[in-house]
């Protein structure tokens, strides 16, 4: 949906069991014994009269939604998961102009392997339809290849292929493309995503879990540093 760039996040977390798990605890995946994220406010690096929103609903330790807004605009973007199995399987995305009722503008659909994998995503908006799949290599690397069609055309507009590679407690530590990189680094700190159930990586990589650039569902992100084959780079140091 929307990747921004931003600098500064305040999270508010609500405790689900013991709130230990809350820092340092990279080894834990067990996602019911920690504090669970409330709200993120996210400030613009670059305006700080646009602050972003996202707040968050739960069932357990299940994400039921995740609602979103900026101090900037009445535009409200309302997303609800649905699960099968302890995995997230769809979303539905609403958005709503000026306080009128939501409408809905998106679905995405998701199918996992038996080991739990995620292996394909099917994102269909108003005007397009996006198709995923997600193949895992030998060398612990996974290949996201992305399509991009019209809806109600048989062409398809475009197509990407990224490489993912994570880290030992599946931190995404770099995607790349051929063209540029992007490289991720972590702390010992938990995500604040850490503690909720049958989440997958694209969604966060897809924009409906937060505003904010927050890189990982298992520790915390503290840097990225992307460049490109022009030569162009830059970096980011986060204070989360």
């Amino acid at each position: 949906m929307k990747k921004l760039l931003l600098l500064f996040a305040i999270l508010i977390l609500g405790c689900s069991g013991d709130d230990s798990s809350s820092t340092n605890n990279s080894d834990n995946n067990n996602p019911g014994d920690g504090p669970l994220v409330l709200s993120i406010l996210s400030t613009d690096s670059e305006d700080s009269n646009y602050v972003y929103t996202d707040t968050y609903t739960y069932d357990g330790n299940r994400l039921e939604s995740v609602t979103q807004s900026d101090s900037q605009s009445s535009t409200v973007y309302a997303y609800y998961f649905v699960y099968t199995n302890d995995k997230v399987v769809r979303i539905d995305g609403y958005t709503s102009y000026n306080s009128g009722d939501p409408t809905q503008t998106e679905e995405i659909n998701y199918s996992y392997d038996s080991q739990g994998r995620l292996t394909s995503m099917v994102e269909t908006n108003s005007w397009e339809t996006e198709t995923a799949t997600f193949n895992y290599n030998s060398n612990g690397t996974v290949t996201y290849i992305q399509t991009f069609q019209e809806n109600n055309s048989s062409i398809v507009d475009e197509t990407n292929s990224l490489n993912l590679r994570f880290d030992n407690n599946d931190n995404l530590i770099n995607v790349s493309n051929g063209v540029y990189s992007q490289v991720f680094e972590y702390d010992n700190f938990n995500s604040p995503f850490k503690n909720i159930v049958g989440l997958n990586f694209h969604i966060l990589l897809s924009g409906e879990l937060t505003y904010s650039d927050i890189f990982s569902l298992n520790n915390n992100c503290i840097s990225n540093v992307y460049s490109n084959s022009l030569g162009d780079n830059f970096s980011n140091n986060f204070n989360v």
